[in-house]
């Protein structure tokens, strides 16, 4: 009897180390997609990956902050960052919904490197963001994590991202209007 209950702690025992070592072997996030127009593979991405991805959230919220400033200076430099992010981002995903949208990431980012006119900047920003949108809606704790909230503006039909402790200002706004009275906030949805 005494060898039995030994037995079954033993067992009880290698098994949870088999378990925890399974899981701590894990090298690759998942997370799945939640938009219709995107495809249903999941996204995954390598943890080295969700660095680049922070440095690309680091310039996107300084690109967001001159967007609503209409303030086009400097973009060119913040482009140039993501690109870099976006770049490191590709070469540590080798395959696979990461790699792709860090692709798309630094594609968009080239053309907004090029823009001259705010306009311009707000399609490539919309761009981005759509890339991102993906990502972020079907892991919604790196929203918590990068302390970020995911807006869409039913005028324009664009998503964003903003920090968290911001007040909700579209980036999409156009002409003299400072504002615009038509945003959802899709954070609080999920």
């Amino acid at each position: 009897m005494l060898k039995t209950g030994l037995r079954k702690k033993l067992t009880c025992t290698i098994f949870l180390c088999v378990c925890c070592l399974f899981l701590v072997q894990q090298k690759d996030i998942l997370a799945h997609e939640g938009h219709d127009h995107w495809s249903n593979t999941p996204i995954t991405i390598k943890k080295s990956t969700v660095a680049h991805l922070q440095s690309v959230l680091e310039s996107y919220n300084l690109l967001y902050k001159k967007l609503i400033e209409k303030d086009i200076q400097n973009i060119p430099l913040l482009a140039q960052n993501i690109m870099d992010a976006a770049q490191q981002g590709v070469q540590t995903e080798n395959k696979g919904e990461g790699r792709y949208m860090m692709e798309h990431i630094y594609l968009h980012a080239m053309a907004l490197k090029k823009t001259e006119t705010l306009e311009n900047a707000r399609e490539s920003f919309k761009l981005i963001s759509s890339e991102l949108f993906p990502f972020f809606v079907a892991w919604p704790m790196q929203l918590k994590q990068n302390e970020l909230k995911l807006y869409y503006c039913k005028d324009d039909s664009g998503y964003w991202f903003q920090p968290e402790k911001n007040t909700q200002i579209c980036p999409y706004t156009s002409g003299e209007s400072t504002t615009c009275d038509n945003i959802e906030n899709v954070t609080k949805q999920k």
